[in-house]
C-alpha cells in the first residue's frame, strides 16, 4: 500500500473510532446524568430489555445524531443504499457535521457510487474547505478516475 494511500486509510479509521467514542460518550453522560439508576446484571439474558435501553438510548440523541448511528449500523451490515439515505437524511438536519459527508462518501464509493461521493465529498468542503479528511478523500477518488481513463 503507498504511503498516502496508507495515511487515508488511518486517517479514515481515525473519524470513525472519533465519532464511535462520541456517541458512546453521549449515551454515558447521558445515563449516568442527573438520576443514578441500578446496575444492571451482567449474566441477565433479556434481549428485548437490553434493546429498548439501546433504543432508549438512541432516541435520547438529537435527530441528526440518531440518523448517523443507524447509517453506522447500516454501514456496517453492508447495507450502503440504506446507509447512503440515513447519512443524507443526517446531513439535512444539520450539515454543518462534517463526518456526516466523509461517511455518506464512503457508503456510495462502496456501493459503486464514486460520482455521487465526489459531489458529497466537494459539498462537505463548502462546509469545511481545509478538512484535511475530505480533501484527501476527494484527492485519492480523483487518482483513482484519472488511472482507471488512462488504463482505458
Amino acid at each position: 500500500m503507498n504511503p498516502k494511500k496508507s495515511r487515508t486509510f488511518y486517517l479514515l479509521i481515525l473519524v470513525v473510532l472519533a465519532a464511535l467514542f462520541i456517541v458512546v460518550g453521549v449515551y454515558y453522560f447521558r445515563s449516568n446524568g442527573s438520576e443514578s439508576k441500578p446496575a444492571e446484571n451482567p449474566a441477565s439474558n433479556n434481549t428485548d430489555e437490553n434493546n429498548n435501553n439501546q433504543n432508549v438510548k438512541v432516541e435520547e440523541l438529537s435527530p441528526d445524531q440518531q440518523l448517523y448511528v443507524k447509517g453506522i449500523n447500516s454501514l456496517e451490515a453492508k447495507k450502503y443504499d440504506e446507509a447512503i439515505d440515513y447519512f443524507r437524511q443526517a446531513i439535512s438536519e444539520n450539515p454543518n457535521v462534517i463526518s456526516y459527508y466523509s461517511l455518506k462518501s464512503e457508503a456510495e464509493v462502496l456501493a459503486g457510487k464514486k460520482a455521487d461521493a465526489k459531489a458529497t465529498l466537494q459539498n462537505g468542503l463548502k462546509i469545511d474547505p481545509e478538512n484535511e479528511l475530505l480533501n484527501s478523500k476527494l484527492d485519492q477518488l480523483n487518482q483513482e478516475n484519472n488511472q482507471s481513463k488512462v488504463n482505458n
